[in-house]
């Protein structure tokens, strides 16, 4: 899977969509992962998608390069894809709250 900068994304369009049919896209600013790309196929196979999509954040929060440079640090690590739809959800409360 493929990282971008939100600015790389912003100025390489066609690239992002280019790269988002053969493979999901995540979405940085500022050093930490916020979004994901994906492509109508991928979105119609979530249930094995979501399993691996949340391995390769694992993968990414974990890589040292990254850790050096503090990518990590405003990152969680999630141990299943329950763990994070929990966290998901807590935080869409306290926003409507």
């Amino acid at each position: 899977m493929k990282v971008m900068t939100a600015k790389e994304a912003k100025n390489s369009f066609g690239v992002l969509m280019d790269t988002v049919q053969r493979e999901p896209v995540f979405l940085t600013k500022r050093s930490r992962l916020v979004g994901v790309f994906l492509s109508i196929k991928d979105i119609e196979d979530i249930p094995e998608l979501k399993q691996s999509l949340f391995d390769e954040m694992d993968e990414q929060i974990s890589n040292p390069l990254l850790s050096m440079l503090g990518a990590n640090k405003h990152n969680r690590s999630f141990t299943s894809p329950e763990e994070a739809d929990k966290l998901i959800t807590e935080l869409r409360n306290e926003w409507t709250d």
